[in-house]
């Protein structure tokens, strides 16, 4: 063991050293000045000496400390199972750290940290137990202080083997605290105050200390002169042994406090004023806390290349305002051929001047400031007075109120350029629409008359006795052909007015029956060229059967379904009718046609649809007929549905209200 002894020199103390007479006095008063559980034993590792925080270590039996080994008397754990490290600490004369656990039988882990040396003849150990406290980087308490304006820093004292504190680790930070001083996390997390910022004040670090091992807090201010700013600092101790520090930038505190008193003042106004507008609410604010006298607020607007201003203060010269315009702008400035507003709209700058003209009266003092949203001008503030010049305070309040109301001047030219917009298109939508009126209306009179004289002169031939078949068969081309063109024409015409919601019910006595056997002598000639059947039921005698209800668009819809059922069956036959039906007239129109596959059931009501998409149709058509229907009935208050089965037939149905005239 004295060989041992004369090779150490690496973290020996002797009791010379120590200035004490007696060293093992001075050991005693270590010991016992520590909280963390120390022992000291000598050069055989057998105990000399231990605090009482030891005791609970071993279970509470002392008799396992003093004079025993030191191996055998703690845990397992703590000391035998590094009992080489130990051994090599002290042949070579080094301290000596480890950390161990131990878990319990409820799964909780106890965690220490030992550290060792030499120490006069023998070697101190002393054991710190690790305070069980959820960390920062835990979800809860990450997100408590993660999302905190104020810097915040979690550290954990550095504790020298004479129980003083030199240092701090810093454990974690937030967001913000990066944001306070221009640092990452990464190079800041498991480093210690001194190593990341050397210039930190030791009376902080002491306070820290003080907390973490006290619980006592501390706050107060301190000048970082790297920074070249005061910081308050506030600091509290969550368990023993951590301290949590906020920290707050005192002079964005200050612009915070004015930029809060700029809103508070701003939502003020708004809750008092009522017919004035937002650009006087902000002018008339920002005269009050100037001391200014005359001023002007406006938006740019870039495709004039004007500042439009609602609101002003003084006789402001500018442009004449547009008569479309007087109800919302004061003034209206040419930008380009104002040399000052050039300036701070181009180069994005304030201009401050002395001794000028402003708003038509002498000016002492004048400040033109361009309001800026997302690095672009969108409009300016101007103010003047005939004191002098402005105040730091007065002007840090023109900046704030500029970079305020910035988003809501923007906000506000977006609106009112939108509205603009509106006008224009809901302008040229309606002379659209006219135009559209009166060209449908001039087709409607320029085609009909001539179809209607080629469709009555083929009737007049078609009655004349003189005629062989082969000049019958031709004329019956042409009024055919003429009668479908002349359904088109007016189907189109019916359909404009359909989308542009110019259809109006027209109702009066009409006789329901009679208007069902127009539509079966109009199919008749369709149905017979087919050789199909085609039957009419008629749910009411036909001395009950006048209605109150629109002839032309109960006529036209139930022609139409006919039409289409009679188009799309090659063979048997076609049925139509209606039934009275819960104070309801319930139409049908049923064929054997080629059916409807029901994934098309949404879409056969639309404009220009027609279920057969192969080149060669096979079916004439525009596919408008069911749109039209659909288009009549929900302005008469109806509605109308189908079914069907593919290859076997459809059957569609309408409803509209029973009106009968003889109740």
């Amino acid at each position: 063991m004295e060989e041992k002894n004369n090779n150490i020199n690496n973290g020996y103390v002797s009791y010379m050293q120590l200035g004490k007479s007696s060293g093992f006095d001075v050991i005693r008063n270590i010991i016992d000045s520590h909280e963390d559980a120390s022992v000291f034993c000598d050069v055989d590792f057998v105990i000399r000496y231990y605090n009482s925080a030891c005791i609970s270590l071993v279970g509470g039996n002392i008799n396992l400390l003093l004079g025993n080994n030191l191996f055998d008397s703690f845990p397992d754990f703590i000391f035998k199972q590094n009992v080489d490290l130990i051994v090599d600490a002290q042949k070579n004369g080094e301290m000596c750290k480890f950390d161990c656990k131990i878990e319990h039988a409820d799964g909780v882990f106890d965690k220490y940290r030992v550290e060792g040396g030499l120490f006069s003849d023998g070697m101190f150990f002393k054991i710190h137990k690790e305070q069980q406290i959820e960390s920062l980087s835990q979800a809860n308490f990450k997100m408590l202080f993660e999302s905190m304006t104020s810097g915040f820093m979690y550290i954990k004292p550095v504790v020298g083997l004479n129980g003083n504190i030199s240092d701090h680790i810093v454990l974690d930070v937030n967001s913000a605290f990066e944001i306070l001083f221009g640092l990452e996390r990464e190079q800041i997390i498991g480093k210690s105050i001194k190593l990341i910022d050397k210039d930190f004040d030791v009376v902080w670090i002491k306070r820290f200390g003080r907390t973490a091992m006290t619980g006592h807090s501390f706050s107060g201010k301190f000048y970082h002169h790297l920074y070249g700013k005061y910081y308050e600092f506030k600091s509290y101790s969550p368990a023993k042994g951590y301290t949590a520090v906020i920290i707050n930038d005192m002079q964005a505190q200050l612009e915070a406090r004015n930029e809060l008193m700029v809103k508070s003042e701003i939502s003020k106004a708004f809750a008092l004023g009522t017919s004035i507008s937002l650009y006087k609410i902000i002018l008339d604010l920002l005269l009050k806390h100037t001391k200014s006298d005359k001023g002007f607020l406006g938006y740019i607007d870039e495709s004039l290349q004007k500042l439009c201003c609602p609101a002003v203060c003084g006789n402001i010269s500018g442009d004449v305002v547009p008569k479309n315009m007087i109800n919302d702008f004061a003034a209206i400035l040419d930008i380009k051929s104002n040399p000052i507003l050039n300036v701070c709209i181009t180069q994005l700058q304030a201009v401050e001047y002395q001794d000028c003209d402003m708003c038509g009266e002498f000016a002492k003092y004048s400040i033109i400031l361009p309001v800026i949203n997302d690095d672009k001008p969108v409009g300016i503030i101007a103010i003047s007075n005939t004191i002098g010049n402005y105040t730091s305070k007065e002007k840090n309040f023109i900046i704030s109120l500029a970079n305020y109301i910035a988003s809501l001047m923007a906000a506000e030219i977006k609106e009112r350029n939108y509205k603009l917009q509106i006008v224009a298109e809901k302008e040229r939508a309606e002379r659209n629409e006219r135009l559209k009126t009166a060209f449908l209306g001039n087709i409607s009179h320029e085609i009909r008359s001539p179809l209607n004289v080629i469709l009555g002169f083929c009737d007049v031939l078609l009655k004349s006795n003189n005629l062989t078949q082969k000049q019958i068969k031709y004329i019956n081309v042409i009024f055919n052909s003429g009668r479908q063109l002349l359904e088109i024409v007016e189907s189109m015409i019916d359909l404009s007015k359909i989308q542009t919601m110019q259809v109006r019910v027209i109702e009066d006595v009409m006789d329901l029956n009679k208007t069902l056997s127009e539509v079966m002598d109009k199919g008749l000639r369709w149905s017979e060229e087919k050789n199909l059947s085609l039957t009419c039921v008629k749910g009411l005698d036909d001395g009950q059967s006048k209605i109150i209800g629109d002839k032309y668009k109960i006529s036209k819809i139930v022609y139409m379904l006919v039409n289409n059922a009679i188009k799309f069956t090659n063979k048997g036959g076609v049925e139509f009718g209606y039934k009275v039906e819960n104070d309801k007239l319930k139409f049908f129109v049923h064929d054997t046609g080629i059916g409807i596959h029901k994934e098309q059931y949404k879409d056969i009501f639309k404009s220009f649809q027609q279920l057969e998409k192969v080149l060669t149709r096979q079916y004439r058509g525009v596919g408008i007929g069911l749109t039209i229907c659909k288009g009549f009935l929900d302005v008469m208050g109806g509605s109308i549905w189908l079914e069907s089965e593919l290859n076997k037939g459809s059957t569609f149905y309408f409803t509209i209200d029973y009106k009968p005239v003889n109740k």
